[in-house]
């Protein structure tokens, strides 16, 4: 640790950080198998703070320790992965920003971007996270009504901080950082902050399902249909915040 400079407690993700410097100086990392309990976040709002954090974090992480990454003695595959991984966050925001392109389709008109080998790719992709995610919960006794419950409520959490995410990833690269610890327990203030974001949500989910019934009476289809159920993740968020 030492060596490497000791630890970086002006970075967010700090153990991403530190990763990137022993990993730089031909260190190897592994894992333990000693068991570790932690605190998960346990409703939207702990989901909201951690996952807007370690966004603005991975993104700090990898404009400041990309060369660290690129001058490792690492294999491509292996950096390949490191930027992969620091890059995690991106295609949640990139798939909001093009969410809100796609109502002005029939405008241009342009073909159904979903009428593609990409969409298939996709379809097996989502699939296939789902198939693993319900073997490793059965894995932990946990049944797959269950398993299939709590998929489904993450992705749409996931979804509706799509553009609290975009946000956190230019923050993140403008540097422009604020760090706010994830609350836990069951009993927590929540702001009036929190109340606006989730009234953000419900309004843009409600913009989104305009737009998915405008591309079916466009004829467009395929498209209107996923845009239709990228919108129940927003939706669905905001009644599910309500019964927290």
């Amino acid at each position: 640790m030492n060596k490497v400079g000791g630890w970086d407690y002006n970075m967010i993700q700090d153990d991403l950080e530190i990763g990137t410097r022993l990993t730089s100086m031909g260190y190897k990392i592994c894992a333990s198998d000693s068991p570790i309990f932690v605190e998960v976040p346990n409703n939207f709002v702990s989901f909201y703070v951690q996952q807007t954090r370690w966004a603005m974090g991975t993104t700090e992480v990898l404009k400041n320790r990309f060369t660290y990454i690129i001058h490792s003695n690492l294999k491509f595959h292996k950096k390949i992965e490191m930027m992969l991984y620091l890059l995690q966050y991106f295609p949640i925001g990139l798939t909001f920003l093009a969410s809100i392109l796609l109502p002005f389709i029939p405008f241009l008109h342009l073909p159904d971007p979903l009428f593609s080998p990409l969409f298939i790719l996709w379809l097996v992709s989502i699939s296939l996270y789902a198939i693993i995610y319900v073997r490793s919960a059965r894995e932990l006794n946990i049944s797959i009504f269950d398993s299939l419950r709590s998929l489904g409520k993450i992705s749409a959490y996931t979804v509706a901080i799509s553009p609290f995410i975009l946000f956190s990833l230019i923050k993140g690269f403008l540097g422009k950082r604020t760090y706010v610890v994830t609350p836990k327990g069951k009993k927590m203030s929540v702001s009036r902050k929190y109340y606006l974001i989730v009234s953000l949500v419900m309004l843009i989910g409600i913009l989104f399902l305009l737009g998915g019934l405008f591309l079916i009476l466009s004829h467009y289809y395929l498209v209107g249909l996923w845009l239709l159920y990228y919108s129940s993740g927003y939706i669905f968020t905001s009644f599910s915040y309500m019964k927290e």
